[in-house]
């Protein structure tokens, strides 16, 4: 199923219906920072302290798509600025074995690998001969 909507181009994926195709798919990121209530129009005349906008669109789906920056961008962050902030911790440790242990662990990989080769050598070099 494919047609044209209001966000483009649509593909629904053929065998599950239910799936549109990412690469079909437009995504916006919206930005949620306080307003000063004199500078926009508010719909209904109602008086807002927060207010989202429109700041970067994705066309194309998430793996070859291209971001779009809109009139109401850059993003800007919790930190003011629309430079993303630095990570609040660093990226731990993730091998918890001692070194003695790892040398042991890649030993006898090696030696379980050498004999799977060695296996394999043999049944290739023997495989026409009759065990009895």
């Amino acid at each position: 199923l494919a047609f044209t909507g209001a966000t483009g181009y649509i593909v629904y994926d053929e065998f599950r219906a239910r799936n549109r195709q990412r690469k079909h798919v437009t995504w916006g990121v919206y930005n949620i920072q306080p307003v000063d209530n004199d500078d926009i129009q508010f719909p209904d005349n109602q008086n807002y302290t927060h207010w989202f906008y429109l700041t970067d669109i994705l066309e194309g789906g998430p793996v070859h798509g291209q971001w779009r920056t809109t009139s109401q961008g850059p993003f800007i962050f919790a930190n003011g600025s629309p430079n993303p902030p630095n990570l609040l911790r660093a990226i731990p440790p993730q091998n918890y074995l001692s070194l003695d242990i790892q040398i042991v662990g890649l030993c006898l990989m090696f030696i379980a690998m050498l004999l799977s080769v060695m296996a394999g050598i043999f049944l290739f070099r023997y495989q026409n001969k009759s065990i009895i």
